[in-house]
């Protein structure tokens, strides 16, 4: 029934046209509605101005204020679909927005993994706070008194934000500027700040990348990635992820099921209808992708007349590697490498060292569904594939490990050549997407679906495959005594065959004994 009220509330409907059912629940009471209506919207980061709650509060400042609170005490992702309100009114960018979550763990003496994983990836590449500084900044707080203990945190933490890679079709926008801090700044800084003031945003690569660069780490302006329904991207192998937890808010939520689903043939407007979601809320969550580099855009928009300084601009993210992984063979000679994501490997390129010339392409819908589960995610990261490979010394469970990512490899070269594309698709990524958005996923870009072997009972590769034509191993179930007596019982025919129920007590007669 709550995701019946969320639901009206996302569709504005006021308490007179509320369903009698919902009216039960809330008791009755209208004060109920707006409470659950302010929560709601603070909860899912709503936009004031066009949403339910601008019918239940009058105060759009403290709304927004109360939004932020309530988000960096959550550690959710900074609002960047509401930065013209964030940064214009509250002047908090998202540089500061970071500094105040890391400082809040750091207070509460959390665990760095307590961030959840989006969150941490954005604080990495804003802040460059990642899991062996924000250790060392706990062991520093600890050396510190109590009295005025939250300032002094605050002071070891950065002052200005990295220098992160920006992209000449982002859009510049201009945040809360004072007078005082207009005052420092160079005469070609404050040209740009007059003309974001008289002209509004500005492509990027227009401007100087220098003087835009300089303007972003002072925080008097803020970047905007533009996404429209039409635009695809494509999602390279996962670099800079920081893999902590799971938080389950509504935004992280939907950029698992955008990140599960989305591909470079299909189109924002088209995934949104896969997914049943507002067009939106997708742009939002391949904007963050865009933002963070772990998507890029396919078809962006044209720059034109694009400045001269952006040639020497950082436009890429150089992550580090999320695990240096070594090749997966027993041959130490062989020297070819594969990169995991630890979701989704889109299009993987062959290892094969002699491709078919005559190998098909496939478009989209007609793909390829290679599914595997969590347990070969695992040993795919783990820190036993060292580089060691052909060592003789390597047993038990670090061979194993060695040996099923072996076995992969082997398999995706011996089927990329006829049946390309290939998508590598985890089976739990798959059972995060509701059933109905599954079943239009798989059937929308998929023609077949192949699983690997061993699957473990939670992968549920049949039902992962949905309607898809499926090759692979059996479930587990097949191989149980349940499904053996389920043969018998169908076949009318098998061994003598006993069943007895724990507790029960029996005894054999004769002919049975005979008979054994």
């Amino acid at each position: 029934m709550e995701d019946e009220i969320d639901e009206c509330i996302r569709k504005k409907i006021q308490w007179q046209q509320l369903p009698g059912n919902l009216k039960k629940i809330l008791n009755e009471s209208p004060k109920e509605y707006e409470r659950y209506i302010l929560e709601f919207s603070i909860k899912n980061q709503l936009r004031f101005r066009g949403s339910l709650v601008r019918t239940v509060r009058k105060d759009e400042r403290k709304y927004y204020e109360a939004l932020i609170q309530n988000s960096i005490q959550r550690l959710m992702l900074y609002p960047y679909h509401l930065a013209d309100m964030i940064v214009k009114g509250l002047r908090i960018t998202p540089f500061i927005y970071y500094i105040e979550v890391v400082a809040l763990l750091i207070e509460l003496e959390k665990s760095y993994d307590t961030m959840p994983n989006f969150t941490a990836a954005d604080c990495l590449r804003l802040l460059g706070v990642g899991r062996n500084e924000y250790l060392e900044l706990v062991a520093k707080a600890r050396s510190l008194g109590r009295r005025g203990r939250s300032r002094a945190i605050r002071s070891l933490l950065p002052r200005v934000p990295l220098n992160i890679p920006m992209q000449t079709w982002w859009r510049v926008e201009l945040g809360y500027v004072l007078e005082e801090d207009v005052k420092p700044l160079s005469e070609k800084e404050k040209h740009l700040i007059d003309l974001l003031i008289d002209q509004g945003s500005q492509t990027a690569g227009t401007l100087d990348y220098h003087v835009v660069k300089i303007l972003y780490r002072r925080g008097l302006i803020y970047l905007d990635v533009p996404i429209t329904a039409a635009d695809k991207v494509s999602v390279p192998p996962l670099k800079g992820f920081v893999m902590n937890r799971i938080a389950g808010d509504y935004f992280e939520t939907l950029l698992y099921k955008v990140f599960v689903s989305i591909d470079e043939h299909t189109s924002v407007a088209e995934l949104a209808t896969v997914l049943q979601v507002e067009s939106e809320l997708v742009k939002q969550a391949v904007s963050l992708y865009c933002r963070l580099g772990f998507a890029k855009c396919l078809q962006p928009p044209p720059v034109s007349p694009q400045h001269p300084s952006w040639r020497d601009a950082l436009t890429t993210h150089y992550h580090q590697p999320y695990r240096q992984i070594a090749p997966l063979t027993f041959d130490p000679n062989v020297e070819e490498d594969l990169q995991m994501d630890p979701v989704l490997i889109k299009d993987l390129p062959s290892t094969s060292k002699q491709e078919l010339p005559d190998a098909p392409t496939s478009n989209a819908g007609q793909r390829v569904a290679v599914l595997f589960d969590s347990t070969l995610a695992a040993y795919l990261m783990m820190g036993n594939l060292s580089p060691v490979v052909g060592d003789s010394e390597i047993e038990g469970e670090a061979r194993r490990y060695l040996a099923a990512a072996a076995c992969l490899r082997v398999a995706l070269r011996t089927l990329r050549p006829k049946l390309r594309p290939l998508d590598l698709l985890r089976c739990e990524a798959l059972h995060a997407l509701d059933a109905p958005a599954r079943t239009r996923l798989l059937t929308t870009k998929y023609r077949l679906a192949i699983s690997t072997a061993p699957l473990s009972r939670e992968a549920r590769a049949g039902a992962a495959a949905g309607s898809l034509p499926h090759v692979g191993p059996a479930p587990p179930e097949a191989s149980t005594p349940w499904m053996r007596l389920y043969l018998y019982h169908l076949a009318g025919y098998g061994p003598p065959t006993l069943l007895l129920t724990k507790g029960k007590k029996c005894c054999l007669t004769a002919e049975w004994r005979n008979r054994q």
